[in-house]
């Protein structure tokens, strides 16, 4: 069994811009992960932590719940975010492995099937420093064992276009499980 979005939503930090996508089309912008209403995906499989996105939201001097009628004259803006795709249940032409080894807590090991397969990261390991990898799949199997504390973004200062800091994922990994 993959992960839900209820397994997940804990672990993703309260400031990230995130896109929800549904994997039969469709999708729906937060500015922080904090905007999505309770309960809402909480059941609904992770297909994949598709990566690192521009996403459109509205240019905003401040901060304004979804809600707000402010938005709808506001002009879009272009952004970084991250991208989650979901789904109902894992397609039978997926062949990556979803199977968990460890049920009780999430591990790198296995968040691996739904890691994007592209795009810099960075794998922040609680009490041993930070390491940057060119991919998620280039991140060694001596992490698998790890658990999952944290999924977030930073600027990524090893790829810079056009003088603008393109972003990363980062993995917050911990020697025990977040309590």
């Amino acid at each position: 069994m993959s992960f839900t979005f209820g397994e997940i939503k804990p672990y993703l930090a309260r400031d990230m811009k995130l896109s929800v996508k549904m994997l039969k089309g469709g999708y729906t912008d937060y500015f922080m992960v904090s905007d999505i209403p309770q309960g809402k995906y909480d059941d609904m499989i992770i297909y994949s932590l598709a990566g690192i996105k521009y996403i459109e939201f509205p240019e905003l001097g401040e901060y304004v719940s979804p809600d707000s009628p402010e938005l709808s004259w506001m002009e879009p803006k272009l952004d970084f975010g991250y991208e989650i795709t979901l789904c109902d249940q894992i397609p039978d032409y997926d062949d990556r492995d979803h199977t968990r080894t460890n049920t009780e807590h999430i591990i790198l090991k296995d968040l691996r099937s739904v890691l994007p397969l592209f795009g810099h990261c960075a794998v922040n390991c609680i009490g041993e420093g930070k390491e940057a990898f060119r991919s998620p799949a280039d991140i060694p199997s001596t992490f698998d064992n790890k658990f999952l504390f944290g999924l977030g973004m930073e600027p990524d200062k090893t790829d810079i276009t056009a003088g603008v800091y393109e972003k990363r994922f980062v993995i917050v990994l911990a020697n025990r499980p977040k309590s």
